[in-house]
């Protein structure tokens, strides 16, 4: 028996057993075993960046703070979305304390548009994994000297798995099956991961939506916290998007430079939380050069979609893991760590729930801390937001106000007058002697 055939059967008795337990559908009782993903085969850039952008949402969360509570070491992360091109750059090879590991759940099988073709489409799957986990030097400082960039989750372990062949479909492209997603959600709950990162959206009459669903629930029953992308507008129509939708799922908006709940979130679908998500700046797959340096490495022109916001709160979660961890403290259920982010949220313009970004932009170091305030949108937020409608303030009537003031002046008059006679008037008796006015009678009752 080959390994992957001894893998196989070892992965349909665990998820016949898991059956049993928490009563799945015989769907999921037999699943494709996983491949090592030969991340070298990853369609690259062959030139560098000569002057990378800053990752402006790096300072808007405060990582730097941040990372002085947490790095997300000890905690593991599925990423499931197309290949990684983890071989092809500094940030992403873990080649000290081997951080990441590479799936494929499409045997190796190449596709664009219909068409065989000889690289992998590693696109969106290595921007998502590197604004989750890209790395940071030894010392704790960028890779990069050019540029501050680094993951949020910069120490946390990663398994990636390729389930999507195209990182944008078009027209021409075939329909992307849901099944291989389904197989890397039950081998991620296998190998007891932490988080798993969903940055895909499909709608709720695709084939399989029921087994998706199962496969998702064993995850979170399992204490694992799934956090997905809330979908793009118009990517869907007016439909809900999944997986971001089913209810134990951390759905994620995206986010501008000015704190608004971007455009390019769809709007009126489930979402929870909102993050940075729009014009971000992370990594390309690139051909890192030895001789060149840094400068082969690729950085991505600004970016849009939930499909960014998503991995920002995955990495963000993994922080607040460890923390629990490292402190000793009980692990809280994914349903808590949800709430969690939504409580300590920079909360939106306006009042209360965001139809874009829900309770508002994730705050690490405020859900870390306990003790940071709240941060709230800038001005120009509230111009670039859906504008929700109140009904007008009541006029203020000012007349008990000034009455009070009239009442207070006099009152006031009354007791200088006062203090006044009783200082002068025995001052003038003890003047004129005998304690009598001059010319005058003496006092009331003499």
């Amino acid at each position: 028996m080959t390994n992957g055939a001894r893998r196989a059967r070892l992965r349909a008795s665990f998820a016949a057993a898991l059956a049993g337990v928490v009563g799945l559908a015989p769907s999921l009782a037999a699943q494709a075993a996983p491949i090592p993903f030969d991340a070298t085969e990853c369609h690259v850039a062959a030139l560098g960046t000569a002057q990378p952008q800053a990752p402006w949402h790096l300072e808007r969360l405060q990582m730097e703070q941040v990372w002085h509570v947490a790095t997300g070491r000890g905690v593991t992360v599925a990423v499931i979305d197309t290949g990684v091109a983890t071989a092809t750059s500094p940030y992403l090879q873990g080649a000290v304390d081997k951080r990441f590991t590479t799936y494929d759940m499409l045997d190796g099988v190449k596709s664009q548009g219909g068409q065989q073709v000889e690289e992998f489409d590693c696109l969106h799957g290595t921007r998502v994994t590197a604004l989750l986990a890209a790395g940071r030097s030894e010392d704790g400082g960028p890779v990069d000297t050019r540029v501050q960039f680094a993951g949020i989750a910069p120490d946390a372990r990663v398994l990636t798995y390729r389930v999507l062949m195209q990182s944008e479909a078009d027209e021409n492209s075939e329909p992307q099956p849901l099944q291989p997603t389904i197989d890397a959600v039950l081998d991620a709950v296998e190998r007891g991961v932490d988080v798993i990162n969903l940055s895909q959206v499909v709608p709720g009459n695709v084939k399989g939506i029921e087994a998706f669903q199962q496969a998702i629930e064993l995850a979170i029953s399992r204490g694992i916290v799934v956090v997905a992308a809330s979908g793009n507008t118009g990517q869907l129509g007016t439909g809900r998007a999944y997986p971001a939708a089913f209810e134990p799922v951390i759905a994620v908006g995206a986010t501008n430079r000015y704190d608004a709940p971007d455009p390019v979130s769809q709007y009126g679908a489930k979402v929870d939380v909102g993050a940075p998500g729009a014009g971000v700046i992370t990594l390309e797959p690139s051909r890192y050069d030895a001789t060149r340096g840094m400068e082969s490495q690729v950085y991505s022109q600004p970016v849009s979609g939930t499909s960014y916001a998503a991995p920002i709160v995955s990495g963000v979660v993994a922080l607040l893991i460890q923390q629990r961890r490292d402190a000793g403290l009980a692990p809280l259920s994914p349903e808590q760590i949800r709430q969690r982010l939504m409580d300590t949220a920079d909360p939106p313009t306006g009042a209360g729930h965001d139809p874009r970004i829900g309770a508002g932009i994730v705050n690490p170091l405020r859900l870390l801390s306990g003790e940071v305030p709240q941060r709230f949108p800038n001005a120009g937020a509230e111009t670039q937001r859906p504008q929700a409608q109140y009904p007008p303030a009541p006029p203020v009537d000012g007349r008990p106000a000034l009455v009070g003031i009239a009442v207070g002046i006099v009152a006031l008059l009354l007791t200088v007058g006062g203090i006044v006679a009783a200082i002068v008037i025995p001052a003038a008796r003890r003047a004129s002697g005998g304690g009598r006015l001059p010319g005058g009678e003496g006092p009331a009752g003499e």
